[in-house]
């Protein structure tokens, strides 16, 4: 939903000359950075991406982001050792408490940055 809102939010930014910067731990979506209106294509194109996940890569990304390990969509692709590692990681998490205790988890995670 978020990845959504962040969406419209830069489609919507016509006539404007600024830079759009995500780079902390926080934010999903760390590729979405740029200068405007250069970049606004390049920024939509990566949440577009996120979007069109399938549930479980999007699970596996956020994960793999929360938890420090990846900073882009494209580090699930280029770290096949660690997306194993998370997959596992997952596996467990959701055996031990079920999907709310994956969600729970991932909470987590993103309350150890605030």
């Amino acid at each position: 939903m978020i990845a959504e809102e962040i969406r419209v939010f830069i489609e919507h930014l016509d006539g404007i000359t600024s830079v759009v910067t995500s780079d902390h731990i926080m934010n999903l979506l760390e590729d979405v950075s740029g200068t405007l209106p250069r970049d606004k294509d390049k920024m939509l194109k990566v949440i577009d991406t996120y979007k069109s996940m399938s549930d479980e890569e999007r699970i596996i990304y956020r994960v793999g982001r929360r938890g420090g390990a990846y900073r882009s969509i494209n580090d699930l692709e280029n770290d096949p050792a660690t997306r194993a590692k998370i997959e596992s990681l997952i596996s467990e998490i959701k055996e031990q408490k079920g999907a709310d205790g994956l969600e729970q988890a991932i909470n987590e995670m993103v309350d150890q940055y605030i």
